[in-house]
């Protein structure tokens, strides 16, 4: 599991092994970063979107591109999860952004899987900041993806979810999943579920979704 702060949820609920973070958007370099520290014929789950959908969305077609690139170029298989609705004015910019995703994802070959609905944003699956959820949130926005991606957990996912590119190398691809692998958080003390809740805080600041101050 790579991407935002949304996909640390959606690895926790899924028992993915995480790499996502605070703060990753489209823009910029953090989740081009994550990608390259995956394995060649890894299939990343990729959570990515709503950070940029806290302010205009317009423009972010070349960035989208980078993402993709980058993972072409490292030989990772992407299915990305993107922005849900959130309870806030800027929801039209999530809304407006995921169709943006939904067709430029399409025309590249990558799996896209959206999250809006009222199975991911109904009543009593919202933290209380209106971004982010709760675990059944999370379980739901997994199993949306999961479903989506015709993904089996302890096995690989079918040849319609890879890359045309890749299907040659299907035997050797990484699935990344907690039974593959020791789950991984960024913070290297966040090793078990129980010290990541004592421990894990949302830090504070007026621009980020991540870092989002509650209501």
């Amino acid at each position: 599991m790579i991407g935002d702060s949304l996909g640390v949820g959606i690895s926790m609920a899924s028992g993915l092994r995480n790499l996502a973070a605070n703060s990753v958007s489209i823009r910029g370099s953090r989740v081009i970063e994550q990608i390259r520290q995956l394995s060649p014929g890894t299939v990343a789950f990729m959570s990515l979107g709503t950070n940029d959908a806290v302010g205009p969305v317009k423009g972010l077609e070349k960035s989208i591109d980078n993402v993709l690139q980058a993972a072409r170029a490292a030989r990772v298989t992407l299915v990305w999860i993107g922005p849900p609705c959130v309870e806030k004015a800027w929801d039209r910019n999530a809304r407006e952004l995921d169709a943006m995703l939904r067709e430029r994802l399409a025309a590249a070959g990558v799996t896209y899987v959206s999250m809006r609905g009222e199975d991911i944003c109904g009543p009593g699956l919202r933290a209380k900041d209106g971004v982010h959820f709760t675990m059944q949130g999370y379980k739901n926005m997994w199993a949306r993806a999961s479903q989506t991606a015709r993904f089996d957990t302890g096995t690989q996912p079918p040849l319609a979810a890879v890359q045309p590119r890749e299907r040659e190398n299907r035997r050797e691809q990484q699935i990344v999943q907690a039974g593959n692998a020791p789950v991984q958080y960024a913070n290297r003390s966040h090793r078990d579920t129980s010290r990541f809740f004592l421990d894990f805080r949302w830090p504070v600041h007026d621009r980020f979704v991540d870092r989002f101050v509650p209501d």
